[in-house]
Parts: structure tokens; C-alpha cells; sequence
């Protein structure tokens, strides 16, 4: 078994929501809506285009604030 560790360019962890669009995304129970930021007058995107949403608890979304699955786990999703 050899380790190679790293790659140029390779990350380690995923960023999925930063702290600037956290402040302007909304939350439903299963799902995080994060609107543009590029200023578009012809699209309004507000909280009242989902219903059920509401402003977002988080103020990041990142890999690296979450425990990683296990082996098991992992192969169990793999073979549902």
C-alpha cells in the first residue's frame, strides 16, 4: 500500500456554502437556497418564492465542519 499524500490543486476540504452567501440564503428542512449575487432587476429572489423558508441558521457550509463516514457507511450507500 503506498500513500501519495496530496496533489497540487487538491483540496481537502469543500466549501459548499461561504460565509458571504450564507448571510443571504435561505433553509427549508431538507435543502439550503442560496440566490444569485449578481444584481439581476428582472429577477427578485425572495424568501417569498419558497414558502416553507426561512433565513438561513448557517453561517457556512464546509466539509471540513462535518465528521467524515465511515468505511461501512460508505459501503453501505454504495450496494443500497
Amino acid at each position: 500500500k503506498r500513500i501519495i499524500g496530496l496533489r497540487p490543486g487538491e483540496k481537502m476540504f469543500e466549501e459548499l456554502m461561504t460565509e458571504s452567501e450564507a448571510a443571504v440564503a435561505f433553509e427549508t428542512d431538507d435543502m439550503l437556497i442560496i440566490p444569485p449575487q449578481l444584481s439581476m432587476p428582472s429577477i427578485n429572489y425572495t424568501i417569498l418564492d419558497y414558502p416553507n423558508a426561512r433565513q438561513c441558521s448557517m453561517t457556512r457550509y464546509s466539509s471540513r465542519d462535518l465528521q467524515p463516514i465511515s468505511k461501512e457507511e460508505i459501503k453501505r450507500l454504495l450496494f443500497l
